[in-house]
């Protein structure tokens, strides 16, 4: 959906945009109320820097969410990405608190943090056990 940003060409210069397809897209909330779904748990989302994109679709649906595991990154990767801090309010104003990191994708070259998996836990449905 985004452009290759500089900071990842320059990081990966082996990643390129090579063909643009079009493809149709829908709001979760429309997917989900379509099939039905009664309990949702887990939900992953790695959409190349339209992350913030697909929780503002997903509005009604983030409500039944226990945990989402999302990739945020704190250079824009991708041309006009939210970063991290600007996704983290989002999903903060929603409920949802950071748990943890599962994965850190750092510059080859210099060793920079350029992105992460971050686990969120609503904290409307998770009731926490422990510290």
């Amino acid at each position: 959906m985004l452009d290759l940003a500089d900071a990842h060409s320059r990081a990966f210069p082996f990643a390129k945009s090579v063909t643009r397809i079009g493809v149709p897209s829908h709001r979760l909330d429309t997917i989900c109320a379509d099939l039905g779904l009664e309990e949702l748990v887990l939900m992953k989302i790695d959409t190349q820097g339209a992350e913030e994109k697909v929780l503002r679709g997903a509005h009604k649906t983030l409500q039944g969410i226990g945990l989402i595991i999302i990739e945020l990154s704190f250079v824009e990767l991708y041309r006009s990405q939210p970063l991290f801090e600007q996704v983290y309010e989002l999903l903060h104003d929603s409920g949802f608190r950071l748990r943890g990191i599962i994965d850190i994708m750092r510059d080859p070259s210099s060793g920079a943090c350029l992105q992460v998996d971050a686990v969120f836990e609503n904290g409307r449905i998770c009731k926490r056990v422990g510290p």
